[in-house]
């Protein structure tokens, strides 16, 4: 097999591994977005912001597949920056709003506060306004191009240190950044909560995995750029890999922060629905109870009213749990 052979079978690999596994990501976070604006009671502000997480997964899935082709070359130049533009912007759009997360569980669980004590628009304003302004720096210095099989930070065959400097300032500091972040949150939490009550060492054993999800799907992409920087060689197999672990991101924060069990009841229940009348049945059953208890005095509809209150408190705090 000569070079150029064995080149052209790499890029098919990658190509496929590239459309597989982004598509299962694409595919994954528009499952979750569509759910949130099907079921009304999954509208709340912690499933809001798991939306938003999705959105940017699937904006990175799509603009990875962008220009995946087997004739893929340098005769779009204006597609090229937009994917190099999408995909800087998206990527860390995505790792923040994990941050943004793991800082609400912190300031429910930890602190006792309101998880919304920094407005929605804050968090919007920290999640998608902020990647997305700053990763148009690199269109006045003209760092976005052709790498590889996409388009990104494109290689600077004068100068390779500086592409190397402007990759990890765009993209692997901050992710090494939240990466140690989320850790240390997480960290505490569990170390906080541990052994309180059993409801809430459940909530603990959620926790510990779901922070893997951002140090699995990059931690290898982040070793392979380096160790390609440093070694100036590539092992393929670790190329694979990092590929296809960060080509599935959006599909583990799927799985992770979006597929809870308030999401799996509320499909559950819709597909009982369509399928049968008990469902209706229980569900007009349910509403003559309620019709029945609201037929109380006032002074008990001041205590339930006071009761509502504090389980809507509690329970918004769980669920936010839950997502973990």
């Amino acid at each position: 097999m000569t070079q150029d052979d064995y080149t052209n079978h790499v890029e098919e690999v990658l190509i496929r591994i590239i459309l597989i596994t982004n598509t299962l990501s694409a595919v994954g976070a528009t499952l979750m977005i569509l759910t949130y604006f099907k079921f009304k009671e999954l509208q709340t502000f912690a499933f809001r912001i798991v939306l938003y997480l999705n959105i940017s997964d699937v904006i990175l899935a799509l603009s990875n597949m962008l220009l995946v082709t087997e004739d893929f070359n340098n005769e779009n130049p204006i597609l090229c920056l937009i994917q190099a533009y999408l995909i800087n912007a998206s990527q860390l759009s995505s790792i923040i709003w994990t941050a943004i997360i793991a800082f609400i569980l912190y300031q429910s669980c930890i602190k006792n506060q309101n998880e919304q004590a920094l407005n929605v628009c804050g968090y919007l304003l920290v999640g998608f306004c902020i990647p997305f302004s700053i990763s148009i720096y690199p269109f006045f210095t003209h760092d976005y191009g052709f790498a590889g099989i996409s388009c990104w930070i494109k290689e600077d065959i004068t100068n390779p240190v500086r592409s190397t400097i402007i990759r990890y300032i765009n993209f692997y500091i901050p992710l090494i950044v939240i990466i140690l972040y989320n850790s240390s949150v997480y960290v505490y939490i569990i170390c906080k909560l541990y052994g309180i009550s059993q409801q809430q060492t459940k909530f603990i054993y959620k926790m510990v995995s779901y922070p893997l999800i951002l140090i699995i799907c990059w931690i290898f992409t982040a070793f392979n750029r380096t160790y390609e920087e440093i070694a100036q060689q590539q092992y393929i197999w670790l190329l694979y890999l990092s590929k296809a672990l960060s080509g599935l991101m959006g599909f583990f924060n799927y799985l992770g922060y979006g597929f809870t069990p308030q999401v799996r009841d509320s499909c559950s229940l819709y597909c009982c629905q369509k399928n049968t009348k008990t469902f209706s049945v229980e569900l007009e059953m349910k509403h003559e109870q309620s019709n029945e208890n609201n037929q109380n005095t006032e002074e008990v509809d001041s205590r339930n009213s006071v009761n509502s209150q504090r389980d809507s408190v509690q329970g918004e705090l769980s669920f936010i749990a839950e997502l973990y």
